[in-house]
């Protein structure tokens, strides 16, 4: 077992503000739907998270940069997912031909700067 070392008086200086990395450089980015993954929402449905390839690295943090879209799904009577036909999801997948998540890997797709509902800067399509 590694030991731990203490230190006694550390030097805090409570909350900082961090660098951030400034995602408005690359609204409008051509990125490639690379996959997605599936992610329990609630005892109601699912969401599923798609994913381009990264579209850039940040030069002082060395992080990926890629950009993803997040749609729900819901649970049916018989234990299948699925989506409505006037949903988001549904308009995301005729925008991109798809009936299948797997019909959008490798679609072309134009990077969206946005500020999401929690008020944090992401990069959608």
């Amino acid at each position: 077992m590694k030991k731990e070392e203490t230190i006694l008086n550390p030097k805090i200086k409570g909350e900082v503000e961090l660098e951030k990395i400034n995602f408005k450089q690359y609204n409008g980015y051509e990125g490639i739907i690379q996959g997605y993954e599936f992610k329990q929402h609630n005892e109601y449905g699912l969401y599923v998270i798609i994913k381009t390839l990264p579209i850039a690295k940040d030069e002082k943090t060395k992080k990926e940069i890629f950009a993803s879209r997040v749609l729900g799904l819901v649970e049916l009577e018989d234990g299948t997912f699925g989506w409505g036909s006037e949903s988001a999801t549904s308009r995301f997948m005729k925008k991109y031909d798809a009936t299948t998540f797997d019909d959008l890997i490798g679609k072309k797709v134009i990077v969206n700067f946005e500020i999401s509902k929690s008020g944090k800067e992401v990069l959608t399509f």
